[in-house]
């Protein structure tokens, strides 16, 4: 009766279909992967939320789908057959090796051409792989600071600070995107990504279309809200980068400064309308802006210099410019305010002084001036024009100062005639040539409005000689 009894129940068991081998070939899968370098990029255990970074091993999948071989730290370890199957419901891959070390099962969870996540016993141990493939996309997984995978991240991929596109990640954590992706503009120019998810801190990193990156985010406050404005700060008169200079939006609780380029970034609520920019000698300048979550908005400052500038340059007595010129500008206590060394136009600036008087002197090697330094008051404005002339050391010259006689005042454009060599004081009264000869001369003195003086000078070989001179006003 037991054997009646056994016989009908598989009978039945057969007839029912429960019997059947539910296998068949996934020709899809081996056309997904076919040809294909698939790389162990993060496992964990089985059941386990957390991901692990892995690197090292890899899988190469012959052109026709059917071969593979085992690569660990791109030494071939060994190599076999491989069958992509549907089994009850489920996609399988079958990695079958004469050596037993190197056959193992993949039950596939998700999978597109360019990754795989899937379960499998390795190393007596069961887990779950995530693979990518060696390829132009860009790829990768994001995880918390304890490898839990976070799905519905942002990430904001682009090429400087332009946008090229944005995806999430998966329910594994994965992103990925190749360059025939809608949405998606000049892929292959993309150089950084940022990675936003509420209740994390923002993360950004340099990328490249076929990298593929492990990424993993703190616990903080994120800028989903938030768009970024960059740019660069310059003097508006100068042209030339401004440093240390501060960027700020609001009441200035966030902040951050210039570096020696002019150049900032800085993080902005999409909530602000406009961001503002000054420094310690230039006036505040505010740009009105729309901030977009996930974009970079460009916005540049060209800022006033506060306070008032002085300017001036150096020449020989040839009128042209000297260079390496050290000036140096004190206030009204002989402390230094600031120095400048002019460059090959003879020119130098001095800015954001205050409304006094300041001693500009000159120096340099080989030289000597005339005047060697000027009081010049500022006057509540700016000053230009401040001029300095230089004669070579061991020249033979005559300089000198030249004032009327009533006021006490400097006289511009005064001829001055010496020999065969003659020149005009500069607007400050001074003067300086080259005299060819030596000895007592005769030093002629006129301008319009004033009386003429001769003088007998005596001119020393080598030597630049200095006279000051009142002329009188004619009657």
């Amino acid at each position: 009766m037991k054997n009646y009894l056994l016989f009908v129940t598989l009978l039945v068991f057969l007839f029912s279909g429960c019997g059947k081998d539910d296998s068949e070939p996934n020709a899809a899968l081996r056309e997904s992967f076919k040809g294909k370098e698939l790389r162990l990029m993060a496992s964990r255990e089985s059941g386990n939320s957390e991901w692990t970074a892995k690197s090292g091993l890899s899988v190469s999948i012959g052109d026709d789908g059917l071969l593979y071989t085992l690569y660990r730290d791109e030494a071939n370890l060994c190599g076999g057959t491989v069958d992509w199957r549907s089994e009850n419901g489920k996609k399988k891959a079958y990695f079958k090796s004469d050596s037993a070390a190197c056959s193992f099962n993949i039950t596939i969870f998700n999978y597109d051409s360019e990754h795989l996540t899937g379960e499998l016993l390795w190393e007596d141990d069961l887990q779950e792989w995530l693979m990518v493939a060696t390829s132009d996309k860009l790829k990768g997984l994001v995880v918390d600071r304890d490898g839990n995978p976070l799905s519905g991240a942002s990430v904001v991929v682009k090429s400087f600070h332009d946008q090229v596109g944005v995806m999430e990640t998966d329910e594994y954590g994965y992103f990925g995107i190749n360059a025939e992706a809608g949405g998606f503009v000049n892929l292959q120019d993309a150089n950084n990504i940022v990675v936003y998810k509420e209740g994390y801190e923002d993360l950004s990193r340099e990328v490249s279309p076929g990298g593929d990156y492990f990424i993993v985010l703190d616990e903080g406050e994120s800028g989903l809200d938030e768009g970024t404005v960059y740019g660069y700060a310059t003097d508006a008169g100068s042209g030339k980068p401004l440093e240390g200079i501060t960027v700020s939006y609001g009441n200035g609780s966030e902040l951050v400064y210039t570096d020696s380029q002019g150049y900032y970034e800085l993080s902005v609520p999409t909530s602000e309308s406009s961001v503002y920019a000054f420094g310690e000698y230039h006036e505040k300048k505010a740009v009105n802006v729309t901030i977009a979550e996930f974009t970079d908005v460009r916005v540049d400052f060209s800022l006033t210099p506060s306070g008032y500038s002085l300017r001036g340059n150096v020449l020989d007595i040839y009128d042209a410019a000297v260079p390496d010129v050290q000036v140096i500008c004190k206030d009204k206590n002989g402390v230094i305010v600031d120095t400048y060394t002019t460059s090959s136009d003879g020119a130098f600036i001095f800015e954001h002084l205050e409304n006094e008087v300041f001693l500009v002197s000159v120096s340099v090697a080989g030289m000597q001036f005339f005047p060697a330094h000027q009081l010049v008051p500022m006057l509540g404005a700016d000053v230009s024009g401040v001029s300095f002339t230089g004669i070579a050391n061991g020249t033979t010259g005559i300089a000198g100062n030249i004032t009327s006689s009533d006021t006490g005042s400097p006289l511009e454009g005064v001829l001055i005639v010496c020999g065969g060599s003659s020149t005009f004081t500069e607007s400050n009264g001074y003067f300086v040539m080259e005299v060819d000869g030596a000895g007592s001369m005769s030093v002629s003195l006129a301008k319009d409005g004033f009386e003429s003086r001769y003088l007998q000078v005596p001119i020393t070989s080598g030597q630049v000689v200095y006279i000051t001179v009142s002329l009188t006003p004619s009657p």
